[in-house]
């Protein structure tokens, strides 16, 4: 039982057994050591001079101080509307690197990205001199955050919004990045010829390239195209390379001919015939016409 300090006598400093046991029952409860306005010193100081008793109520401390933790903010975990009366129910949830579940109301986040406000002076002084330097408004507003160079100094929807309420503001910008449109249009003007000419060169390249086949054919043969354009397809599929192409000309010319033999293709001892050939030139009967037995009979 606690027995008070006789009037006069200066209570020696730290605690006393009587507290020491209350804050052991109170830790049990799950309280905190900030319910018992007790000195963090004067409790360590205690829990060093007596051992066992530390043994017990270090351990509670720290399991009480973080379900403390944990239970903070748990009325807003709980609360269905917003403090303006939106509902809750469609929340944007985010978690935050150190562990908290943030809920965002939907509509508030509306109203705010359309809430044509200024910007504060010193973000408006520093989108001002950005602009004059030449930078865009992606680097403004950080469009592209994975680019190094971007400033980042406003958030877009506050940066429209700024000129939707300053008109002189918004003619500023305008002015500013006419500008770097002009550039950006002779940027692309510039990158289209370049494309062009590419195109041009590759062009004379693969005309260049036929020519020089070309002049490896046999200057009576009747298919040269078919033959070239044979070769070409090697070429694209990876099948023949470029340095190897003379070397396999006879190759390409031989395979052709076995496709398509010419008139003066031999089957024995007696030159092909076609079946479509007109027999008599005052009539229209083919040879396949006069036909009378099978090839095997």
């Amino acid at each position: 039982m606690y027995t008070p300090t006789p009037r006069g006598i200066r209570q020696p400093k730290g605690l006393t057994e009587e507290k020491a046991a209350r804050i052991l029952s109170g830790l049990k409860e799950g309280q905190t050591l900030r319910l018992f306005w007790v000195r963090p010193d004067r409790f360590k100081d205690y829990c060093n001079k007596h051992p066992e008793y530390a043994c017990e109520a270090l351990p509670l401390v720290e399991a009480n101080a973080i379900a403390a933790q944990r239970r903070k903010g748990a009325f807003l975990g709980s609360m269905t509307h917003c403090k303006k009366g939106h509902s809750l129910a469609d929340a944007r949830v985010s978690t935050r690197s150190n562990g908290y579940t943030m809920r965002a109301c939907r509509t508030c986040q509306a109203i705010r990205a359309k809430e044509a406000k200024p910007l504060p002076a010193a973000q408006l002084i520093a989108v001002k001199a950005a602009l004059s330097k030449g930078h865009s408004i992606a680097d403004i507003t950080g469009a592209h955050p994975g680019i190094a160079k971007r400033l980042n100094i406003v958030n877009p929807a506050r940066f429209y919004n700024a000129r939707k309420f300053d008109p002189e503001f918004d003619r500023f910008v305008l002015a500013s990045i006419r500008g770097a449109n002009s550039i950006g249009k002779s940027q692309k003007l510039r990158w289209s010829r370049q494309k062009a000419q590419a195109t041009s060169a590759q062009r004379r390249e693969e005309a260049n390239d036929y020519y020089n086949i070309l002049a490896m054919l046999p200057a009576n043969f009747p298919d040269k195209d078919d033959v070239v354009s044979r070769i070409f397809e090697s070429i694209l599929d990876g099948s023949l390379r470029r340095e190897d192409v003379r070397a396999r000309v006879k190759f390409y010319i031989a395979e052709h001919n076995r496709m398509f033999p010419t008139k003066f293709a031999k089957f024995g001892d007696s030159p092909l015939l076609s079946l479509d050939e007109v027999m008599f030139e005052d009539g229209a009967a083919t040879r396949g016409d006069s036909v009378s037995r099978g090839l095997w009979d």
